[in-house]
């Protein structure tokens, strides 16, 4: 008898049932999203920062057009349930991958390219034609463009602003994940302090390798940052400083592995269920990412809505009725899916129910814009502006 082959078929069996479904669960695992125009997440943040295996660079930074489909699901006991599911229109610089030489390039097919104008283009003319400038009540939870900032982070420490909340101790500490910034100030803020460090170091900006790079130990510098509400107009507003030096503060902090492998590409964490599948046997620079099928879907969304708009604006009848209408179409017709895809969905169940509005960003209940992608810079001195509503509070 082979001693060592036993002794692993005996642990293999009185492996617990729970065990083994808990090695499948963290199979799946995925990384929190943080969206900071969430009132419950406004506040300040120590975080280490990830770079893009992708680009090189930390944020990924661009105008999102969104639109909000309604969905249907049914449960195990055959009820059906609703849903609905921010789609995200990226621009297209969003879409990027690295060639085998390690050269960036676009992600996107000529075929692509064309089918995401077409969706910009009838986004916009719906937009529009429900003058989305004027009319945000109407509209707020069917269309929105949003400008983000995002990038991946371990944060070490987190203080909420809240009557509750203690700014000497931390609400949170030691977790990775995805922070969703929807004010264009944080690039401005980020650009800015670089600049006054270079000028405090005499010039050098040796330091920011210090802060940016994908050690998982050993690091010597974080950012802190902090996002509020802008008290003289509607909007927030951010604070960004680096700092370095920083060694024997973080010593014994290790980025945990799992977290590593799912900290490579914030466009890819971003997109989540919206990202195509394809080619998910690839690295992570290579996988094309662009979602075809479901933007054609959206774009059959848009245009049916936006042609019983316009019917509604002919015949006299009102436009809120259009949009209940074309909803009530769009349900109809909408193909009945699985739970578990609903499930897979919700990366928090623990605060928002399945079978409810749904920010794909934040994963909380829905409640409560463009320019060139500040990822292909070559260094931290160049951010596009646009005039969108990106940095408003809805």
């Amino acid at each position: 008898m082979n001693v060592n082959d036993f002794m692993a078929k005996l642990a293999k069996q009185t492996t617990s049932p729970m065990a083994r479904n808990a090695a499948a669960r963290s199979q799946t695992r995925r990384l929190e999203k943080v969206s900071l125009n969430f009132i419950g997440n406004l506040g300040r943040y120590q975080v280490i920062p990830m770079v893009s295996e992708v680009t090189d660079f930390p944020y990924v930074s661009g105008s999102v057009r969104q639109i909000n489909i309604p969905r249907k699901t049914t449960g195990e006991d055959g009820t059906e349930q609703f849903y609905n599911a921010w789609i995200h229109l990226c621009p297209a610089d969003f879409y990027q991958q690295k060639d085998q030489t390690g050269h960036i390039l676009s992600s996107l097919t000529a075929e692509d390219e064309k089918l995401l104008r077409e969706a910009h283009s009838i986004w916009d003319e719906l937009y529009g034609e429900l003058d989305g400038k004027n009319n945000y009540d109407l509209i707020k939870d069917l269309i929105r463009r949003r400008h983000y900032t995002l990038f991946h982070g371990y944060c070490l420490n987190q203080w909420k602003y809240s009557p509750t909340s203690d700014g000497r101790v931390p609400d949170r500490s030691n977790f990775s994940a995805l922070f969703c910034v929807t004010t264009k100030s944080f690039m401005q803020a980020v650009e800015d302090n670089i600049a006054e460090k270079k000028i405090m170091e005499g010039g050098s900006d040796d330091w920011i390798e210090r802060v940016y790079n994908n050690n998982p130990s050993g690091r010597d510098g974080f950012i802190i940052f902090s996002i509020s509400r802008n008290k003289n107009q509607p909007g927030f507003t951010a604070s960004v400083t680096h700092e370095f030096n920083r060694s024997t503060m973080l010593q014994g902090i290790t980025i945990p592995q799992e977290d590593l492998e799912l900290m490579k590409d914030p466009v890819a964490t971003f997109l989540g269920w919206q990202a195509s599948k394809q080619d998910e046997e690839l690295s992570v620079p290579q996988r094309h990412l662009f979602n075809a099928p479901l933007i054609k879907e959206t774009i059959e969304f848009m245009t049916n809505r936006l042609a019983s708009i316009r019917s509604a604006k002919s015949s006299g009848s009102s436009i809120e009725d259009a949009i209940k209408n074309t909803t009530d179409l769009a349900l109809q017709g909408k193909s009945v899916v699985n739970s578990s895809v609903i499930e897979e969905k919700n990366t928090d169940p623990f605060h928002t129910p399945v079978a409810s509005n749904i920010d794909p960003v934040s994963s909380a209940p829905v409640n409560p814009g463009f320019g060139n992608s500040a990822f292909t810079a070559p260094s931290f001195a160049s951010f596009g502006k646009d005039n969108s509503n990106g940095d408003l509070p809805f």
